[in-house]
């Protein structure tokens, strides 16, 4: 079962000098350690917000990414992201983060908090959900960006933060991983 994490909403905003769009596209292999596991052309989960003057000619796309094909929930990324003419990327990114933790299993256990990783690059934004109760709770990082032309999150399934205590989690190191992973996604519309 394919796992999509995020919501998108967006808003509108001033004309800007806007950069050439961009598509978002799954590779089989991803930072030379995913294997792609499964794929879909869903888009985010929406949240009842959605307005479709804000984010035009839009196309979805949801990946799961694994280190062992055989266990794609021990070790792994999910993306989930659209690309097309996004007018307000700082809406679109929140909704993102909003979507992850609106889920009856999934809490918000650490706010989001920001991060700039790359000058020419986009802001990310970066929180900790927790998903299951009791002795079965699994904590999760996940990252999400925002620009003119795509919008995604990444959500970590990895031992390194799964046990970990929520607040200890490393979002300034899920950022620079997830921003890695964004520019092997990511890529000039021809």
């Amino acid at each position: 079962m394919l796992l999509v994490v995020g919501a998108i909403v967006a808003g509108s905003g001033p004309e800007e000098k806007r950069e050439a769009p961009h598509e978002l596209a799954l590779p089989t292999k991803l930072v030379d350690k995913y294997q792609l596991h499964s794929s879909s052309d869903a888009a985010p989960r929406g949240d009842g917000a959605w307005d479709p003057v804000d984010v035009k000619d839009w196309t979805g796309v949801a990946g799961k990414y694994a280190v062992a094909i055989d266990r794609p929930n021990v070790n792994g990324v999910v993306i989930a992201g659209m690309y097309g003419d996004i007018a307000h990327p700082e809406r679109v990114r929140e909704s993102l983060l909003r979507g992850t933790a609106d889920r009856d299993d999934t809490k918000l256990a650490v706010r989001p908090e920001e991060f700039v990783i790359d000058a020419d690059g986009p802001e990310w934004s970066c929180q900790v959900v927790v998903r299951g109760k009791g002795l079965s709770k699994t904590t999760l990082p996940v990252c999400a960006w925002a620009d003119e032309s795509t919008a995604g999150s990444v959500l970590f399934l990895s031992p390194r933060y799964m046990t970990e205590p929520p607040a200890r989690v490393d979002l300034d190191h899920a950022a620079r991983d997830a921003h890695a992973i964004r520019d092997e996604l990511r890529k000039p519309v021809e």
